[in-house]
């Protein structure tokens, strides 16, 4: 878990540091910039929970499309592929710290269906859970 707390303090930092810069930066403006700040933040207090376009309409009172546009053209991807991105890491992260099952994973990371939890790691890390697990189980015995 100590571990998970560093990289949050990781991710806070690098992403404080990437809003300094998009700040010095005339080429976006300041109101998207907000936006997109918040959304981070809302991404990494969020990810846990069911993440909806509804949801970020409401909360960021704006079309979820032109958000969208604005997070992507700022980050590089779009919402939903960093929301799943997040999850990754963290389930990543409880796999490798935890004696958790890959269903309790997927519920806290905000995957709660077991097979849809295998397919998005699977995309996003190239491997199913299970034998990412068995790959650090190995490299810990080495």
């Amino acid at each position: 878990m100590t571990a998970l707390r560093f990289t949050e303090l990781l991710i806070e930092l690098s992403r404080d540091n990437f809003m300094d810069e998009l700040q010095r930066n005339d080429r976006y403006p300041a109101k998207s910039i907000g936006k997109v700040n918040g959304l981070l933040d809302y991404i990494h207090q969020n990810y846990p929970h069911k993440i909806t376009s509804h949801q970020i309409e409401s909360v960021f009172e704006g079309n979820y499309d032109y958000l969208n546009r604005c997070f992507k053209r700022m980050t590089g991807q779009s919402i939903t592929r960093y929301v799943n991105q997040v999850r990754i890491k963290h389930a990543k992260e409880l796999i490798e710290t935890t004696d958790l099952t890959f269903g309790e994973i997927g519920y806290l990371t905000g995957l709660n269906d077991p097979y849809y939890f295998s397919k998005v790691f699977k995309k996003y890390v190239g491997m199913p859970p299970s034998q990412f697990a068995k790959r650090i189980m190995e490299d810990n015995f080495r």
